[in-house]
């Protein structure tokens, strides 16, 4: 049986404590405390012998995205119980990349299902834009406008996807906190509830995050410990290109990135960015030098 108790916790800091104070010993905010329920669990935990058989990073399932720039970036594919966390600046095409990688994953795999599950648009805008990028379902990808957790998980639970796209964090709310949702210990819980989900149905999970001004994730930083997978999509402003980049991936290398350009059907691969950054050399200059500075 699982028991509930209150606690209280600061939405700046994420500082816990037993009863409310009115200023946080950790962060000095005042009046930041919310009270919160935890339940705690009584069943035992699964455990195993270290040498046992291991499992090796090569036989776990994945299942390609049909964008061979992303499944590179990703180690090889999507992974069948993965947790990834998508973030990048409003409009910059995270809701195209995903749309496109939804129809890859249903071409390259017959029998997959994709869910995506939307907090911030309509069923018609999504619809909208599938059809402005010529990208078909083939009744394998299903539309859910959702700002509840807990409805989201019906959904699922009815549909049995295997790929589950939660767009985005910073709107949804579950109700097992009383806070505002977008606040920290809603975006906490949300992401510890996905997480479980994840790795209990093995699905595949991806979830879409804000970003601040200073280009990091809004929310508390463990949210990144909790995910498989942490990636970055980024442009510039005026410009045509983007940049997807891991900085975190416990399937795959980190040192990748790949290179898009956003056209009016969607986003195309930059198979080769190195003729790409060069373009506008149409014939050798002598004298001249090419050098990348970071």
């Amino acid at each position: 049986m699982a028991k509930s108790k209150l606690q209280y916790c600061c939405q700046n800091c994420q500082y816990l404590c037993a009863k409310w104070l009115g200023k946080c010993p950790s962060c000095g905010a005042w009046s930041s405390f919310q009270e919160e329920s935890s339940s705690e669990s009584s069943a035992p935990s699964r455990w195993i012998a270290l040498d046992d058989e291991v499992k090796p990073l090569a036989a776990f399932q994945r299942w390609s995205t049909g964008i061979s720039e992303l499944d590179r970036v990703l180690g090889g594919g999507v992974i069948a119980d993965g947790f990834t966390l998508l973030g990048g600046d409003p409009g910059i095409g995270k809701s195209t990349l995903l749309l496109q990688m939804a129809q890859g994953l249903i071409l390259q795999q017959p029998d997959l299902q994709v869910l995506y599950v939307s907090a911030e648009e309509s069923l018609g805008q999504i619809q909208g834009r599938a059809y402005r990028l010529g990208i078909q379902g083939h009744q394998r990808i299903f539309l859910t406008s959702e700002t509840i957790l807990e409805k989201a998980f019906e959904t699922v639970a009815s549909l049995k996807p295997h790929v589950v796209i939660m767009d985005s964090l910073q709107t949804l709310a579950t109700s097992t906190s009383t806070s505002s949702p977008g606040s920290m210990t809603q975006v906490r819980d949300i992401a510890n509830q996905l997480m479980s989900l994840a790795k209990s149905s093995h699905l595949a999970i991806w979830l879409v995050g804000h970003v601040t001004k200073e280009g990091n994730f809004a929310g508390p930083k463990t949210i990144e410990h909790m995910v498989d997978t942490v990636l970055y999509f980024e442009g510039e402003t005026g410009q045509n290109y983007r940049l997807l980049r891991s900085v975190k991936n416990r399937f795959g290398n980190t040192r990748e990135l790949a290179v898009f350009e956003m056209q009016s059907e969607g986003l195309k691969e930059v198979d080769n960015p190195s003729s790409l950054f060069l373009s506008d050399r149409k014939q050798p200059v002598s004298g001249t030098a090419v050098a990348c500075p970071i």
